[in-house]
């Protein structure tokens, strides 16, 4: 039976967890006997994340200054002005098992989403989400290769087995094409992931 499964991290106000615990990406899960040899199903792993946190850097002059930490009491009243960049980490223990396996990362859907129906708050959420970018990082591990949001992960041995980071990177332009249609709107971050998809 071939499945396309995606598991999303979700965050809500600076916190992290996978959605129904645990979850396995897979393209295919079974295995067959062939003339030859035998065919057995690889894998990637999703565990329960970390509880992530969020951090600002405000852009002057065409560089950013070096990012502020925020709690999650700040970041509930954080108020986002042109030139910010909020990015959020959180980490999460892999397991790949098979032959060059592909895996994109992404911003999940429902994300960034407008508080009210406002054409402000649509417009912030547009923006944001529109300047988002994701990434995945394994520190020490030779196997995961890529830039984002493209990944591929080759098992030196039996399996990948290590702890990932996932960041999320949301930029509020600071200089607009079309003026600023999104002053004073207001979105939410309650349903914040990043969603690690495998494509082979």
């Amino acid at each position: 039976m071939n499945a396309f499964l995606k598991a999303t991290l979700a965050a809500a106000v600076g916190s992290a967890l996978l959605v129904g615990g645990a979850g396995t990406l897979a393209l295919w899960n079974s295995s067959t006997s062939v003339s030859g040899g035998q065919i057995v199903a690889g894998e990637l792993t999703v565990g329960i994340a970390t509880t992530g946190y969020w951090s600002v850097a405000h852009e002057t002059a065409g560089s950013y200054a070096a990012p502020v930490s925020l709690s999650p009491s700040e970041f509930a009243h954080f108020r986002a002005v042109p030139g910010d960049r909020l990015v959020f980490t959180t980490t999460v223990p892999i397991t790949a098992t098979g032959d060059s396996l592909t895996a994109t990362t992404s911003l999940s859907a429902g994300a960034v989403t407008p508080s009210t129906s406002s054409a402000a708050d649509r417009a912030l959420a547009s923006t944001l989400t529109g300047t988002a970018t994701t990434t995945l990082s394994v520190p020490g591990e030779a196997g995961v290769t890529g830039a984002a949001p493209n990944y591929t992960l080759t098992p030196n041995g039996a399996k990948i087995s290590a702890v990932a980071t996932l960041t999320a990177t949301i930029t509020f332009p600071l200089n607009a094409a079309n003026g600023y249609p999104d002053v004073n709107g207001s979105v939410s971050f309650a349903d914040m992931g990043v969603a690690i998809t495998q494509t082979n």
